[in-house]
């Protein structure tokens, strides 16, 4: 979680301006990381024979990062070749664009690998929610709180099999 200060009241209060997760994952290839910010289309939504546990309707990624920040990154890599897509409303409602953008070929932001406590591997995802204006929980703490019962709660089977590993931290950067 990356938090923005803002002195309400002359009181030192931070406040989520920013959302990040990241994995170590099998990544996204252009086609795939496309598909995966367009509503009810994943990569397991049509496919019978992998319609169980997490991701099956393809909803997921893009509902509940629009449901909660005005713009949503995604970048994958595969093989360490990187690429980066987005979702913004405030230019869906400029009509800027009307379909998701084309993922393009790029680096992994800095500031983010340089946060990580672990090796970049050669795939995963990064995805960043970025202008979180409708995040039910303002402070990180209060976010991390509730988060993380929920989270260990959705992930068990893989945290008990050593599939995963979470790690929540909250970064503070000085403006």
């Amino acid at each position: 979680v990356h938090i923005k200060a803002r002195i309400p009241d002359g009181k030192n209060e931070y406040w989520i301006h920013e959302v990040a997760i990241i994995d170590d994952a099998i990544g996204m290839d252009p086609v795939l990381l496309r598909r995966a910010l367009k509503f009810a289309d994943g990569s397991r939504s049509h496919d019978k024979k992998s319609q169980r546990g997490l991701g099956k309707f393809g909803m997921g990624l893009p509902n509940s990062s629009m449901s909660r920040c005005r713009r949503l990154e995604v970048y994958s890599w595969q093989k360490g070749e990187v690429f980066h897509t987005y979702l913004d409303i405030d230019e869906m409602d400029k009509e800027k664009y009307d379909v998701i953008p084309k993922p393009i070929k790029t680096e992994l932001p800095a500031k983010w690998i340089k946060r990580c406590k672990f090796k970049i591997q050669k795939s995963g995802t990064l995805v960043i929610w970025k202008n979180c204006d409708r995040i039910g929980w303002a402070r990180p703490k209060t976010l991390i709180k509730n988060c993380e019962p929920r989270i260990g709660r959705m992930y068990r089977y893989f945290i008990d099999d050593g599939k995963a590993k979470i790690r929540l931290a909250v970064f503070q950067d000085k403006n």
